[in-house]
């Protein structure tokens, strides 16, 4: 009741409204920490209060990257807690939010930046979030990533740089760890992908079919960096060059081709 009253009180301060969502996110953790990991019917209908309470609150706050902030906070306290389900919608709405990132943003200096760069990180940490995220029985095992890879695509990134390239080079780092065994991170009492498809063929085929359609995505982006002789423009190409080789030799097995393309790929950047 004390955090209902404290946002209608300050309902025109952001910067109160985001302060009570920590701080509501860390009320929901600390009962999952007294209730010993293992909710009962009590603690799991207080962190389902919590997580309602989120719900109503982050729409309200104005900045378009700490909303998405905000609901990727949510989103890991809801899997931390056991509730896919709350865990599935705040990330949906972190997602639905990435088209309404403007390309540069006034601070409260006055001063224009641009925004690639805190975009790219908040697009990492989604992606990497992505990986202890169970499939969905209709929509399938993959349906996160590849609304991730629509929206990177069609985002209105900066023509001079190499930031939609980079946020698929980070699809293909989760890719490869979801293509293995067992996921290098899981959260108690949810079942990720590798449990619930156990290595499955369709399921495998699958992975593989989207890290190629990724990693032509990527060639693309280093071709068409690679037209304009301009210095910016080959720094990017060189740039995703290197970090295009640093995930082929994360998560492929070095065959002929691949060793050929990431052999063509250094010669690229230097």
């Amino acid at each position: 009741n004390f955090l209902v009253d404290c946002r209608r009180a300050f309902q025109a301060f952001d910067g109160v409204q985001q302060q009570l969502c920590l701080a509501v996110n860390a009320l929901a953790m600390k009962v999952l920490r007294l209730a010993g990991g293992r909710h009962n019917k009590r603690t799991s209908t207080f962190v389902k209060a919590t997580l309602a309470y989120l719900h109503v609150t982050i729409p309200s706050v104005a900045g378009v990257m700490d909303r998405i902030r905000l609901f990727l906070g949510a989103a890991d306290t809801a899997l931390a807690n056991g509730m896919v389900a709350q865990a599935d919608t705040f990330l949906r709405m972190a997602l639905t939010l990435v088209a309404e990132v403007p390309p540069v943003t006034e601070g409260g200096d006055h001063k224009v930046r641009e925004t690639e760069g805190p975009l790219l990180e908040l697009l990492n940490a989604i992606t990497a979030f992505m990986v202890v995220m169970p499939g969905h029985p209709t929509s399938g095992p993959l349906y996160l990533f590849k609304a991730m890879q629509t929206l990177i695509t069609e985002y209105a990134w900066s023509e001079h740089g190499s930031g939609r390239g980079q946020a698929l080079v980070a699809m293909v780092v989760a890719l490869g760890a979801m293509a293995q065994r067992r996921l290098p991170v899981h959260y108690k009492n949810v079942d990720s992908n590798d449990s619930l498809y156990q290595q499955e063929a369709a399921y495998l085929e699958e992975v593989q079919q989207l890290l190629g359609a990724l990693v032509a995505t990527i060639l693309q982006e280093i071709e068409r960096l690679g037209k304009d002789q301009a210095p910016e423009h080959q720094r990017h190409q060189a740039l995703l060059c290197i970090q295009t080789v640093e995930a082929l030799l994360q998560m492929a097995t070095l065959t002929p081709p691949v060793a050929e393309l990431a052999l063509k790929l250094v010669t690229l950047a230097c």
